[in-house]
């Protein structure tokens, strides 16, 4: 997060497990956040926000020029899939900002992802939500968190987005000048065991506990499913028995179970 540009952290928040939901000491700048979240479409490559580009004298000389430092924090494959993730918040119908698909106007024509959020109660509201070219950050809420948002206050955030974002397409069209979100090379979509991740096995298969999804071509599981097992048993009054040696094979049954998970009495 420090590579991020997050200058708020406290001291106490490298320890705090709450901090991977946000549950942070000071929380952030709507400022930073946005700064941090633009990394994502920008291929893992941070660049500091500034508001002024160059500042003349009089006589039109350069005193002042912005220098750009852009640096990576993370690889172009982990910013694309973080970015294939990030969609579905909004594509998916269960998604928590799928509401953006009927108030962003060129939903269907510009690609957009981003993150809701909030504090307990609904103090505060957030949307993160970005195009291949333009990031853009929303907060709603209370100076202190003595208040819940209505239900409506509970979208303000998003509204607030899609609202700025519909305006700035119809006012600088040529700012969304990217039509998709790159994939770099290294990413490939891969056929794994949806219950644990790994190499689907024979037995992954017949039970139809598959996910294909994209991956970072380094980190393709090299291990198959240990998820799942088949065992034999017999059953006897509503209870599972395991068989043994000199048990008849027409007493005995099959089946697959998650490993670790079976009912069974020996």
């Amino acid at each position: 997060m420090r590579k991020l540009g997050i200058t708020t952290l406290h001291p106490d928040d490298d320890y705090a497990q709450t901090g991977v939901i946000g549950g942070l000491h000071s929380g952030t700048t709507v400022e930073e956040l946005t700064n941090a979240y633009g990394t994502i479409p920008n291929g893992g490559i941070f660049n500091d926000a500034y508001m002024i580009s160059q500042i003349t004298d009089s006589e039109g000389n350069v005193v002042y020029r912005h220098k750009a430092e852009p640096r990576r924090v993370f690889s172009e494959q982990t910013a694309f899939l973080m970015t294939d993730m990030l969609r579905t918040v909004i594509a998916n119908e269960r998604g928590t900002a799928h509401d953006l698909t009927g108030l962003f106007d060129k939903y269907g024509t510009i690609p957009i992802a981003g993150k809701t959020g909030s504090t307990q109660n609904y103090a505060d509201v957030w949307f993160m939500g970005f195009t291949p070219d333009i990031t853009l950050g929303v907060w709603a809420g209370y100076e202190q968190q003595i208040h819940t948002l209505s239900d409506n206050g509970k979208k303000r955030a998003r509204h607030i987005w899609a609202k700025i974002m519909n305006e700035t397409v119809k006012e600088k069209p040529t700012l969304f000048k990217t039509e998709s979100f790159a994939r770099p090379d290294g990413v490939v979509k891969a056929t794994v065991s949806s219950v644990s991740g790994k190499l689907p096995t024979d037995l992954t298969r017949q039970a139809g506990l598959l996910t294909t999804d994209w991956f970072n071509e380094k980190y393709l599981p090299k291990e198959p499913d240990d998820a799942l097992v088949k065992f034999k048993y017999i059953s006897y009054n509503g209870v599972n028995y395991l068989p043994n040696p000199a048990t008849p094979e027409d007493m005995v049954s099959e089946k697959s179970a998650s490993n670790g998970k079976s009912r069974l009495t020996s």
